[in-house]
């Protein structure tokens, strides 16, 4: 397999579980204690106080289902060359 294949698989992968990650916490996570770099993050005086970020969530999983999907086709398929 060409290695710059290899280094396109990997980072895919990293990069899928990592957004899945992401996804997770804005769903377990309310805003004002999601990590201030997470866009969504607010001071507990917002008067969305608790509501966690759904759609943001929402958006990471299916980007980083994404990027593990593609990962495993691209592996597949030159696994089967």
């Amino acid at each position: 397999m060409d290695p710059l294949m290899r280094v396109w698989i990997l980072s895919a992968l990293v990069l899928g579980v990592v957004l899945v990650a992401i996804a997770v916490t804005y769903w377990v996570l309310p805003a004002e204690e999601l990590p201030t770099w997470l866009p969504g993050h607010t001071l507990s005086s917002h008067p969305a106080h608790g509501h966690h970020h759904k759609r943001h969530g929402l958006v990471a999983f299916i980007l980083g289902v994404t990027y593990l999907s593609g990962a495993h086709l691209v592996s597949r398929d030159r696994r089967a060359r």
